[in-house]
């Protein structure tokens, strides 16, 4: 019976992908978060922080680096 139980887990992979809903945000808090980011650091690398480097600079490229993928992956 284990075994039975067992082979149903398949490695295949499954065709369905489950992608977030994304937030759209008004022109003006963009416009907002736009002249904030202007007065952040350069963003720091992902695996260290040095003087004068932003780690929120760098989480908001990243954020938009994965809503772009999940943009990508609803039009498919």
């Amino acid at each position: 019976m284990l075994a039975l139980l067992a082979s149903g887990c398949g490695t295949g992979r499954s065709s369905t992908l489950a992608t977030p809903e994304l937030f759209e945000y008004a022109d003006g808090v963009q416009a907002r978060a736009a002249v904030e980011m202007m007065h952040l650091g350069p963003p720091c690398p992902r695996d260290a922080v040095f003087g004068g480097c932003s780690a929120v600079h760098r989480f908001v490229i990243d954020y938009g680096f994965v809503r772009d993928q999940v943009r990508a992956a609803r039009q498919d």
